[in-house]
């Protein structure tokens, strides 16, 4: 999505998104049982590898598309 006068792509909500999810998954392993600290140690990595990889794939795929103009409008 493109928004504002300056075409800035803008993908706040994804990040949300995974932070909510990020939450049911800990929330459940807390119901099982699982040791408080285990499930922060989890989610810190988990939340730390999952939004490198996700910033790197969407940087990679609209930098290309915007410098390369080779995205459908």
């Amino acid at each position: 999505m493109v928004y504002g006068i300056i075409q800035l792509i803008n993908f706040a909500h994804e990040i949300y998104m995974i932070g909510a999810v990020a939450l049911i998954v800990a929330t459940v392993l807390g119901m099982w049982g699982w040791n408080t600290a285990v499930i922060v140690i989890l989610a810190l990595v988990f939340a730390i590898v999952y939004s490198c990889a996700y910033g790197f794939t969407v940087e990679k795929i609209l930098n290309r598309c915007e410098t390369h103009h080779v995205c459908p409008r």
